[in-house]
């Protein structure tokens, strides 16, 4: 995985802390979502559900991107073999 925020469990935090409340707020204020709570409170409780939730996507994408990388690299290496043995 070449992602510049690979392994940055933090930056993804803070990510997830200020761009999934303000998502929903967006949504809020053009008529697409509505909030139950007041706003400061229901801003509060997506920040931090999305602090924990966005390093925890981060992982697991770049667990899945591990596993995809090493199945193409081992892919194109039995190409090169079979490539290799059609010349001689």
């Amino acid at each position: 995985m070449n992602s510049w925020l690979k392994g940055r469990y933090r930056l993804s935090a803070f990510f997830g802390f200020l761009g999934g409340p303000l998502a929903y707020w967006a949504g809020v204020r053009v008529g697409a979502a509505s909030f139950n709570w007041p706003l400061p409170a229901s801003l509060i409780t997506l920040a931090t559900i999305w602090a924990i939730l966005w390093p925890i996507v981060m992982y697991v994408a770049g667990k899945n991107l591990s596993r995809t990388d090493n199945v193409q690299s081992l892919s194109l290496s039995r190409n090169n073999i079979n490539e290799s043995k059609q010349r001689f």
